[in-house]
């Protein structure tokens, strides 16, 4: 049985999974910084309220998506670990 193992795929994706988290974060303080903003110049009533519930559901949602990210970049990180010394001794059996 022959396994391959990209390790220049392996590397892609761990790096894409922290262009992705760290882009849900940076999104993330941006509104909320925003919305301290509007609050701290006196932004209130009813859309102030409508904002504030649909953004406390977005907020967890994304850092639920973050966690999510952290742990599936955090296996791949294991199996890159795990896989470059196989990779690199195959390598030099070829």
């Amino acid at each position: 049985m022959t396994v391959k193992f990209d390790m220049d795929l392996a590397r892609d994706c761990v790096g894409q999974y922290e262009s992705a988290i760290d882009s849900l974060d940076e999104n993330i303080k941006l509104i909320h910084n925003t919305y301290i903003s509007l609050r701290s110049k006196g932004w209130s009533g009813a859309a102030s309220d409508k904002f504030s519930n649909k953004f406390s559901d977005v907020y967890y949602m994304w850092n639920k998506a973050i966690e999510q990210l952290e742990s599936t970049k955090q296996a791949l990180e294991i199996i890159e670990q795990t896989a470059e010394p196989i990779h690199n001794m195959s390598s030099r059996l070829m």
